[in-house]
C-alpha cells in the first residue's frame, strides 16, 4: 500500500512497529532514508521492535548520526541487541553525550549488547561529564538486577 499511498507511509511505518516481521526489513530499511523525518523515525523504531539484520544495522548507524533528534533517538533504539559484526558498541556509546533523548536510547541499546556494550559502557564511565554519569547510572541499574 505504502508503494501507491506515499502520504500515509507513517501510518503503514507505525503498524508495521506492531506487527512487521523480517519481511517487512527491505521496506522499512528503505523508509529510514525517506525525505519526512517523522518516517525514518517511525521506519528506526519498527526496526528495533523486528530486529535488525547486516543490511540494517548499518542503516542504524547512519541513522545515528541524522540532524534530527527523534531519528537519532530511534536509530540508536533500533541498535539494541544487536551482536552482529562490526565495533558498534563503541560507535553507539559516542552519542552518550548527545541530546538527552538520543544518550537514553543509546545507553539502554548497550545494556543489551551484552559484552561489548559493557565494555564501551565501562569506558565512558570514567568521564568526568554527563555522559559518565549516564554510564556509571546504566552500569549501576545493570548490577542491581543481577
Amino acid at each position: 500500500m505504502a508503494g501507491v499511498d506515499a502520504a500515509n507511509r507513517l501510518n503503514y511505518a507505525r503498524a508495521l512497529r506492531i506487527c512487521g516481521t523480517a519481511r517487512s526489513l527491505p521496506t522499512l530499511s528503505l523508509w529510514t532514508l525517506d525525505p519526512d523525518v517523522k518516517v525514518r523515525a517511525a521506519a528506526f523504531e519498527a526496526l528495533g521492535h523486528i530486529g535488525l539484520d547486516r543490511h540494517a544495522a548499518p542503516l542504524a548507524l547512519e541513522g545515528l548520526e541524522a540532524d534530527d533528534v527523534t531519528v537519532r533517538a530511534m536509530a540508536a533504539y533500533a541498535l539494541h541487541d544487536w551482536a552482529g559484526p562490526g565495533n558498534i558498541a563503541v560507535q553507539l556509546a559516542q552519542h552518550l553525550d548527545d541530546r538527552w533523548p538520543v544518550a537514553v536510547q543509546a545507553a539502554s541499546s548497550l545494556k543489551t549488547m551484552r559484552d561489548g556494550g559493557v565494555a564501551a559502557l565501562q569506558a565512558a564511565a570514567s568521564r568526568p561529564d554527563l555522559a559518565g554519569e549516564l554510564a556509571r547510572q546504566t552500569l549501576w541499574e545493570m548490577a542491581a538486577r543481577c
